[in-house]
């Protein structure tokens, strides 16, 4: 039981032969509590949370296609981003706190005006998959964009190497935003096919 503004409340004890007895309460504060026994100290949820928020969280970088700061009006343009699941350790009241951290949820915005939240962090072109297996936008104008994505990560944690229980809450971060120019095409018919020329 809480006491004293976030201490805990010891009830103590006599040890007589013929039993225990009785003689009153103490308050002590988590760090006493702690250095009488380690065991005895109390890690709550909303301290793992502060924990999470201090955790340095893998570094996003967003990969855009086509490549070379340039795209064009009315076709896809493809991001994807790494995001891996990952493990954290740290210390809190003298216990071991393990963080299984995982990246849940991708939202991308796209400089236009336009956002996108998926669980699919994306993939590179590869000619043998549909569209659909991408995640793309299409520009309508001619435009300079802004583009960037911020993945929401969830965790998991659990103290020395006990049960597992959900973290509350989230954290996120977001890459560095990059700018592409969105431009404008005439497709024309060519013996071998069609090209497009910028205009």
């Amino acid at each position: 039981m809480e006491c004293g503004g976030g201490g805990l409340l010891y009830e103590v004890l006599a040890v007589r032969p013929d039993g225990l007895d009785p003689l009153g309460t103490s308050c002590l504060t988590l760090e006493e509590a702690t250095a009488q026994d380690p065991q005895a100290a109390v890690i709550t949820t909303a301290m793992v949370s502060r924990a999470l928020q201090r955790v340095d969280l893998p570094r996003n970088e967003l990969m855009i296609q086509p490549p070379d700061g340039e795209t064009l009006v009315n076709i896809d343009t493809l991001v994807h981003t790494e995001a891996e699941p990952f493990t954290e350790t740290v210390t809190l009241l003298g216990r071991t706190i393990d963080l299984d951290i995982t990246p849940a949820q991708f939202t991308w915005t796209f400089g236009d005006g336009a956002s996108l939240t998926t669980t699919d962090p994306g993939r590179a072109y590869d000619p043998g998959l549909p569209m659909t297996a991408y995640v793309s936008h299409q520009y309508e104008t001619a435009q300079q964009a802004d583009l960037a994505v911020t993945t929401t990560w969830t965790a998991r944690w659990r103290v020395d190497g006990g049960t597992w229980q959900d973290v509350d809450g989230t954290v996120e971060s977001t890459s560095p935003a990059q700018r592409i120019q969105v431009r404008t095409a005439t497709p024309r018919l060519t013996a071998t096919g069609a090209t497009y020329t910028q205009d």
